[in-house]
């Protein structure tokens, strides 16, 4: 597994995990641990840029826990609803 720290107060740590199947399929396992009082969001790029990425947001609200896989269609709005 591979970790690091995303931001400099050491609040968003990421691992990841490459897992290879016996018919050569390969997965990428995502580990997200991040201290907030509101939501997180992580996303992955093909480019560096927000345009075109993947995301993934969540939030707890009143005890339940919330995830959507939204996909950013420009560098300020995401489709999907939260």
């Amino acid at each position: 597994m591979h970790c690091t720290v995303l931001d400099g107060e050491r609040k968003f740590h990421v691992c990841w995990n490459l897992i290879e199947s016996v018919d050569d399929d390969r997965e990428i396992e995502f580990k997200v641990e991040v201290e907030t009082h509101g939501y997180v969001g992580f996303g992955l790029s093909p480019n560096g840029g927000m345009a075109g990425s993947d995301i993934v947001t969540g939030w707890i609200k009143e005890g339940q826990v919330y995830f959507q896989d939204r996909h950013a269609t420009d560098n300020i709005t995401h489709a999907g609803d939260r």
